[in-house]
């Protein structure tokens, strides 16, 4: 019987092996031949993995033209570069999070990259660090002044960008809310959550599991926007695998949040993907909904799902024109003392996104429906019904 695997499941072997230190099966070897490299290189760029993929092939020196070969050489030196330049300007954010005396927790991979065989492995497109609301403006002052950081002047719904005189993008949160009401009451209180980190004054770190708990939670909010990278599955597996932590907190955290369905089944991929464990129809489809919509999710993804949840499109279109007010109010602070003036501030969004160039999404949104299969979108709605998140 011939032996077939595609692409993803190539890729997916490359990553446990060079991630968990593995051998691969010689018959999968035998399949990557010139077109499978290609198209291992397009596929691994998605998901910002392409860098471990080349550091597997230099390693096992696999041949390849001489125009892959730079293609993967360049990835490589590129994510290593990336992490030397974030670092440089992290350890400066932390000086002076110190000197200013405020408190703050390095979040996602600043925190996750130890645990990779290599720290620079672990690639990340901006720097996240929690502070406290009330120390915010403090905070962005100090980094203005002492680091020449700039804002662009945006409250997100947790965040405000920052960048630094190098470019290196600052997501400087002041919650780590993930816009799901049953998740963020839980969210938000993480600092009653942290404790100070050794040698340090004002840094603090997640405890074991409430940090688990928010990777588990930010793979809930990426599967609802439609799609999720693969990465965060390796950093949930890694993080299990090499921390201490108290698997009942963990369980009541996630079960608070009625999560714990979606986090047994988000482990057991992580171990199909890991240990090359048996996938069950739950895991099957769940990485199919994973490589269908690439790192950031697919267009048809989300509005598969929100249409359903909304109870129609006209009733969708509604919510992408008028925000709910929890949302606006996390935008728009000054809605939580002045709520009437919400139409207003309705109006303010529509500018911005009209003048920011952002309402093209929005136009994407609601012309993407055309030609959905509903048998397709019923398929995605019963996955997230199977993964409780429905």
């Amino acid at each position: 019987m011939k032996f077939e695997m595609n692409v993803n499941d190539i890729m997916i072997c490359i990553l446990r092996a060079q991630i968990c230190n593995q051998e691969i099966d010689r018959k999968v070897l035998e399949l990557i031949d010139a077109n499978m490299l290609k198209s291992l290189f397009v596929t691994a760029k998605k998901y910002d993995v392409v860098h471990i993929i080349a550091l597997w092939l230099e390693q096992y020196k696999v041949q390849m033209s001489e125009n892959v070969t730079e293609h993967f050489r360049k990835s490589l030196a590129l994510a290593v570069y990336r992490y030397e330049h974030m670092n440089y300007d992290y350890e400066r954010i932390c000086k002076t999070f110190e000197e200013e005396k405020i408190p703050y927790i390095p979040l996602k991979g600043l925190v996750i990259r130890d645990f990779y065989p290599e720290p620079w492995m672990r690639t990340s497109c901006d720097i996240d660090i929690l502070v406290k609301e009330e120390d915010l403006k403090r905070a962005m002052t100090a980094l203005e002044e002492k680091l020449s950081f700039k804002s662009d002047e945006k409250r997100n719904y947790h965040d405000v960008s920052m960048y630094s005189k190098n470019n290196t993008h600052l997501e400087l949160h002041f919650n780590i809310k993930e816009n799901m009401n049953y998740i963020d009451g839980v969210l938000s209180d993480v600092w009653k959550y942290a404790v100070i980190d050794e040698g340090s004054k004002y840094k603090y770190k997640l405890k074991s599991e409430f940090l688990l708990f928010q990777i588990i939670s930010h793979i809930v909010y990426h599967i609802k926007c439609g799609g999720s990278g693969i990465r965060a599955f390796i950093d949930l597996y890694l993080l299990e695998k090499n921390i201490s932590y108290d698997e009942a907190e963990l369980s009541r955290l996630c079960g608070q949040c009625s999560i714990e369905i979606f986090r047994k089944t988000v482990e057991k991929l992580c171990a199909v993907w890991m240990q090359n464990e048996e996938h069950n129809t739950v895991t099957k489809q769940l990485q199919n909904f994973i490589f269908d919509g690439g790192l950031y999710g697919s267009i048809e993804n989300v509005v598969a799902i929100r249409q359903s949840k909304a109870g129609g499109k006209t009733k969708y279109v509604f919510t992408l024109i008028f925000q709910p007010y929890e949302i606006m109010k996390e935008k728009y602070p000054v809605l939580k003392k002045y709520k009437w003036l919400i139409p207003f501030y309705h109006i303010k969004r529509w500018c911005n996104l009209a003048l920011s160039g952002r309402g093209k999404k929005v136009v994407c949104y609601l012309k993407s429906d055309k030609g959905f299969a509903e048998d397709e979108n019923d398929k995605k709605i019963q996955l997230f019904k199977n993964l409780g998140i429905y």
